[in-house]
Formats: structure tokens, sequence, C-alpha cells
């Protein structure tokens, strides 16, 4: 993926989060864009080389034309709650409409279905945030969206159409999600694994996991696999 930052998405992390047909994004603690996956490109018009360091809220500015909405205040109170609490945010469902590709000061119509959920370093401290949308906008009757006032209004027909839509991916979701935090937690291994290897034979991040890989090869065992034995053992066995 163009500019992913390995600080948050290395190896078979970057796989998953690429592969992952969810929308996903990355934001440091200061809220600068880190990585974005082709899904997340598709489902708000951006592509990543516009997103990609910018600060989440001016690449995602609110419409002026829907000052009803509040999406860059709804957004701003999840990312602290999980940036201070250490806990994972489910929005209600958000309108915020997103910028149009060209740029022109024009906004496309969109209401999604939010989660943010915090990363972690090796030593549990919080560097980063998960942000997770689902776009239910053919669930939403626009007219009366834009009609109303805040917060966002919907009759039960409404609310219980974008839920039947959100159901429909649920379960992939559950296992994209799982994939991705399980692929998240394999790479902390591997990284302590590197560094074992960096100081025992005195090489680069790059070469220690390259010593990694062609273990795995000769093994036919996983990399994850031949980590854990590292960290176990103190060194990388014959």
């Amino acid at each position: 993926m163009v500019g992913m930052q390995r600080h948050f998405v290395t190896w078979s992390t970057e796989q998953a989060f690429s592969a992952s047909a969810s929308p996903y994004l990355i934001m440091d603690r200061q809220l600068r864009i880190a990585a974005v996956n082709a899904a997340y490109e598709r489902a708000t018009l951006q592509p990543a080389e516009a997103l990609l360091g910018q600060y989440i809220f001016d690449a995602f500015p609110d419409n002026p034309d829907a000052p009803q909405a509040h999406s860059v205040d709804n957004l701003a109170q999840s990312l602290e709650t999980v940036l201070r609490r250490g806990v994972r945010d489910r929005m209600l469902i958000q309108r915020y409409d997103v910028p149009s590709p060209a740029r022109d000061g024009q906004f496309i119509f969109k209401v999604w279905s939010p989660v943010n959920s915090p990363l972690r370093d090796p030593d549990g401290k919080v560097t980063a945030v998960l942000h997770h949308v689902e776009d239910v906008t053919p669930a939403i009757d626009r007219a009366a969206v834009e009609s109303a006032q805040p917060p966002l209004p919907a009759t039960v027909e409404q609310l219980m159409a974008a839920l039947v839509h959100e159901r429909q991916f649920s379960a992939e979701l559950r296992d994209q999600n799982a994939n991705l935090h399980t692929a998240l937690e394999s790479n902390r291994r591997i990284g302590m694994a590197l560094g074992i290897v960096m100081l025992s034979h005195k090489v680069t991040a790059e070469a220690a996991f390259d010593i990694l890989r062609r273990a795995s090869q000769r093994t036919h065992r996983r990399v994850r696999d031949i980590a854990e034995d590292v960290i176990e053992q103190g060194c990388l066995g014959a």
C-alpha cells in the first residue's frame, strides 16, 4: 500500500489490513492519517495519496451546507474517548458528507456506521486509532435527514432498514475484525522476536526479518511460529 507507515502496520498485519473488504483507516495520537486500505478509498471516494499524513479533520471537514450534522464534533468526541480511556467506541449512525473527489468545495451526501478502536504498542500504550466505517447511505431517507434537526433522526422503518443493511455485513465484519486484531498481536510478537535476532546477530531489522523468513521457508512453518520459538528460547534455534 502506498505510504503505509510501518510503525503501525507491518508485514502480516499490512496484508490483513490492505486485503480487507471493509473500510479501515489508522490515525496516530495527533489524529494524522497513517494508513488507509483500498476499501476505505472506495467508500470515501478519496485516494490514499490525498489522505496520508493529513489531519483527519482537514481531510474530512464538516460540510458547511449541513451544519446540523455536527460530523466533526461527534467524531472528535469518539476519538477522544478511545485515546483517553483506551476503549472501543461504537458511534451512533452519523451523517458525515465527504468532499467531492474533484476537491471543488462540493460534498457528497454520506451516512455511516463508525467504530473506533485503540491500537496499542507492546507495552500496552495506546499509540493509534483504528477507524472502521460502513456506508449505510442506501438505507437512509436523504430528504428526511436533510430536513430535520440534530440528532440524526430516523423513523422506525429507516432505523430497521439501516440495521438490516448493517447486519448483512456483521458476520463477515466480526471475522475480519478478529483477523485484523489477531494480525496486530502477531505483529507485536514478531517485533519482539526481531529485536532478539537483531541483538544476537547484530543486524538491521530488515536483515533480521529475512532471517526469520528463511527459517520459516526452511522448516515449512509460519513466521509467527518461528517468532514464538525465538521469544521462548531467547535466540533462533538451528
